[in-house]
């Protein structure tokens, strides 16, 4: 019988060259370009996959009060659809169709630019709850600087 240091050495070499042979070929790791492919396409079918509600939008600035009574009529009213490269919002007082890109995502978070047919864009970041039931956004452009969260609907 071989001494231990010999075994050892032996099985050492074995396992190097035949290590994972018996698994089957091993699967290369995704490349950043291709999780950041695969997490884009989680975050759009996610988002096209459902109708979103306003829940709640807090502006970093006060709000007249007639803006304010608005707004607050939006919460119950307010339906947002993604769709083909469109978001479409609408409620009985407001109606929105602007183009949109998705970009800068990682996991669950994005941000998403949406932009009218004049070429004025608003920036807002976002996040997509675990559960997939809502996202907590915050708008970065003037005049929709505030933190806000929309909830699915079905």
């Amino acid at each position: 019988m071989p001494n231990p240091s010999l075994r050892f050495a032996l099985l050492a070499v074995a396992g190097l060259a035949f290590g994972g042979s018996a698994c089957g070929p091993s699967t290369p790791a995704a490349t950043p370009d291709q999780v950041a492919q695969t997490d884009r396409a989680a975050v759009e079918a996610a988002l096209q996959g459902a109708t979103w509600q306003l829940v709640s939008w807090r502006p970093d600035e006060q709000l007249e009060a007639m803006f304010e009574t608005l707004l607050v009529q939006q919460y119950a009213t307010m339906l947002i659809h993604f769709k083909d490269g469109r978001l479409l919002a609408d409620s009985g007082t407001v109606h929105v169709n602007r183009a949109y890109v998705i970009s800068n995502v990682v996991g669950n978070q994005f941000t998403l630019v949406t932009t009218d047919d004049g070429g004025t864009s608003l920036r807002t970041n976002a996040q997509i709850a675990a559960d997939g039931n809502s996202i907590d956004f915050r708008g970065t452009s003037d005049p929709w600087r505030g933190e806000g969260k929309l909830r699915k609907t079905q």
